[in-house]
């Protein structure tokens, strides 16, 4: 289980609750594809005065046919090495097979896709983290990337959004090397973590996409730039572009 302790004082929760802000939340993937946008994974209201935000680091592909917020259509569990392969139904199949550090996503169909990977908080629906074009016949390979952005705002963001810059000052939070954290946000002084490297923080008016959606290694690319996909369930795709 990775959590993460949010820590506020009497003053910043009474103006948090009194002026109508929302804690958001989004996750770090690396791709392969292009036009991948990140996506509002949470959001709540309920902020107390420590706030833990927890989840198990499990994903589940899925495939939808696009909006302003995205729900799935087809959704299936998905673990790194897999393919989830869309079938001629709209549903998916997880195979083995995949590049190797990532879960990818296979289109067997000529129709047009978006794609992406969700996570899920306890007692919270399923939210999608990152959406992606997926084309016919073709595939695209995800690395979810144990990072969470933190921000709290005045805008009715939804989960499953698409926001393109940071309403306000974030923070950036590496899970990498440690599955429990604690910071601390102020009103007025913003976020803080007693300066320790695994905390960034990030500026209001922020492009969220270059912070959110990084390039794979350059061996996962050359790896999935290689691969000719051949004959898998009836379906035939041709070989990646990226």
């Amino acid at each position: 289980m990775c959590e993460i302790t949010i820590i506020i004082n009497e003053q910043t929760a009474q103006t948090i609750a009194n002026d109508g802000f929302s804690l958001c939340a989004w996750k770090v993937v690396k791709t392969t594809a292009g036009g991948a946008q990140p996506l509002v994974w949470y959001t709540t209201t309920g902020i107390a005065l420590n706030t833990t935000l927890g989840w198990l680091p499990q994903y589940t592909a899925y495939v939808s046919l696009g909006g302003s917020t995205f729900t799935a259509q087809s959704q299936a569990p998905i673990n790194i090495g897999q393919i989830a392969q869309v079938e001629q139904s709209g549903q998916l199949n997880v195979v083995g097979g995949g590049p190797a550090g990532a879960m990818s996503i296979l289109n067997q169909t000529t129709t047009q896709y978006t794609c992406g990977l969700a996570s899920q908080l306890p007692n919270v629906p399923l939210s999608p983290i990152v959406a992606m074009p997926l084309f016919g016949n073709m595939f695209n390979a995800i690395t979810p990337v144990e990072q969470v952005l933190l921000s709290f705002t005045t805008q009715p963001l939804q989960a499953g959004q698409v926001v393109s810059v940071s309403y306000g000052q974030g923070f950036l939070i590496d899970m990498t090397e440690s599955n429990q954290r604690s910071v601390n946000f102020d009103i007025n002084l913003g976020w803080t973590n007693g300066g320790l490297s695994w905390g960034t923080v990030i500026p209001a008016d922020t492009p969220l996409g270059p912070l959110l959606v990084l390039a794979p290694p350059p061996s996962l690319a050359e790896e999935v730039a290689k691969r000719s996909w051949g004959d898998r369930g009836g379906g035939r795709v041709r070989e990646q572009e990226t």
